[in-house]
């Protein structure tokens, strides 16, 4: 009858005795080697490196299943299909990434809003941001429950030139400013102090209504330090259409504005939207 070995080693021998029982003890971490009786390995524990593999192995034997997978979100709420699984983008998952959404609002849904009514195309019509003046829309949202607790939050306004004078409009230059107050902490608190930042986007030529290009202004991430979801976001998109900084001859109809965030779960695909963060 064989006679059991037990080792404790820093290091795995190259030669392994017969029927043994290895203890590997390496940066406090445990891996356990059984061997038979030509000294074989027939069975060990995995090692970090080679967990990782197997659990992506297994997520990725189930690509393609339209449900994705359920995960715990910061509150312990299951998150069902929180990662929809495609195998060509399982690296993600190892880096913890956070996936981006956005909360689409448009001028109705403005709280204030000191805007004009323009034509676009066809007799379609935009609230707009008209020249030589100040023409404003402040919006207040709340941060959702999926929001990841501190992450920071990108404002992109989305614009179309609008109310073009006979003849077109050349190209120029939009001053836009947004100014902001933040909650703090989880579903209120007092309001911090107004954050102030402002963006000067170059608009192309345009000859009739519809006929420029839509483009987005984003403004500098909000930092989320104190912001938890529920807390809430009060903020207003200006065009500062006076002085010798704008120079684009023509109104701007306003699509919407969007607030993008990072959710509170791993993901597959888009770490970044159409933004530059």
């Amino acid at each position: 009858m064989a006679t059991l070995k037990i080792r404790k080693v820093a290091t795995l021998p190259t030669t392994l005795e017969p029927d043994a029982l290895y203890f590997l003890v390496n940066n406090n971490k445990l891996v356990v080697y059984v061997t038979n009786i030509t000294g074989t390995i027939v069975y060990n524990t995995l090692t970090d490196g080679e967990s990782a593999s197997a659990a992506l192995a297994m997520i990725n034997s189930m690509a393609g299943q339209p449900n994705g997978l359920a995960t715990l979100d910061s509150l312990g709420n299951v998150n069902e299909t929180t990662i929809h699984v495609e195998g060509q983008n399982l690296n993600i998952l190892s880096n913890g990434q956070l996936v981006w959404d956005c909360i689409t609002l448009n001028s109705k849904d403005a709280i204030d809003k000191k805007l004009d009514d323009k034509e676009v195309t066809n007799n379609y019509k935009l609230d707009a941001f008209k020249k030589n003046r100040v023409r404003t829309a402040t919006f207040v949202t709340t941060l959702p429950q999926d929001y990841s607790p501190s992450s920071d939050i990108v404002i992109r306004l989305n614009i179309i030139p609008a109310g073009i004078p006979s003849g077109g409009v050349s190209s120029g230059n939009v001053p836009f400013e947004l100014r902001y107050v933040t909650s703090i902490g989880m579903g209120g608190g007092v309001l911090s102090n107004e954050i102030i930042d402002n963006k000067v986007i170059g608009l192309p030529s345009a000859a009739t209504p519809g006929s420029g290009i839509a483009t987005s202004v984003i403004f500098t991430p909000i930092v989320g330090t104190a912001l938890r979801p529920n807390s809430v976001i009060m903020f207003k998109v200006s065009r500062l259409g006076h002085g010798s900084t704008d120079t684009y001859n023509a109104d701007i109809g306003m699509i919407s504005v969007d607030i993008c965030y990072r959710k509170d779960k791993l993901g597959t695909r888009n770490l970044t939207p159409d933004f530059n963060v």
